[in-house]
């Protein structure tokens, strides 16, 4: 399981903000642009959280992402629009006349994967399944327990 360590900014009753820097991993990933969408510095994200426990701001936090999530996150943002893309483009091939109707098909596939893969990401941000757990607290005078285990 991939692992972030973080700081908490900001607590809300239900839920906190952390504020996550880029890692060495960020430099390699393809969809390292989308975070920027978060703050406008680009070396730093913001992640919101449910709030578990009392958390004090200012508290480091680590956590952890489930491999099953990151890999059907991968799927959802990589595959799915090459399916929608192939299969524009046998729809077109089947249905429009004439020798570009491949083409158009698959430049519409795609852009309905686009409307598809919008109302996915808003539909399962709300999904606890992607989101990390929080597995270590860190405040002044206590250390991060080991890990798999979770906070109090």
């Amino acid at each position: 399981m991939g692992q972030e360590t973080g700081t908490v900014v900001k607590v809300n009753k239900n839920k906190i903000v952390v504020k996550l820097s880029a890692g060495d991993h960020c430099n390699v990933c393809a969809a390292k642009s989308m975070c920027a969408f978060q703050s406008s510095d680009s070396s730093v994200r913001l992640l919101e959280l449910p709030k578990r426990s009392n958390i004090p701001e200012g508290a480091q936090v680590r956590l952890e992402y489930k491999e099953s999530s990151r890999i059907l996150a991968a799927f959802i943002v990589f595959l799915l629009p090459l399916l929608f893309l192939l299969a524009g483009y046998y729809v077109g091939e089947s249905l429009l006349t004439g020798p570009n109707g491949g083409v158009i098909g698959a430049v519409v596939g795609f852009f309905l994967a686009g409307i598809v893969l919008y109302w996915l990401n808003r539909w399962l941000s709300h999904s606890k399944y992607f989101l990390p757990r929080l597995v270590g607290l860190q405040s002044p005078g206590r250390e991060f327990p080991s890990s798999g285990k979770k906070a109090h």
